[in-house]
């Protein structure tokens, strides 16, 4: 925890959260919710394979945007 406020501040004040990070991530955050909540749910239903193409194909995607 500690670590954490301390990378916070120094984001803050080396520029890195603006105002207008904070406004995108806030616009964000429950599209992110519904994603943790889906994938929490989805979690006991697919098999090992699945979960591990899925979570690839995941980063491949985010790699790329």
């Amino acid at each position: 925890m500690f670590t954490t406020v301390i990378s916070g501040i120094a984001f803050v004040y080396g520029g890195i959260f603006t105002a207008g990070v904070m406004l995108r991530a806030a616009a964000l955050m429950p599209v992110y919710a519904v994603g943790v909540f889906a994938g929490s749910r989805m979690f006991g239903f697919a098999s090992e394979a699945t979960y591990r193409a899925i979570a690839y194909a995941s980063i491949l995607f985010v790699a790329f945007v």
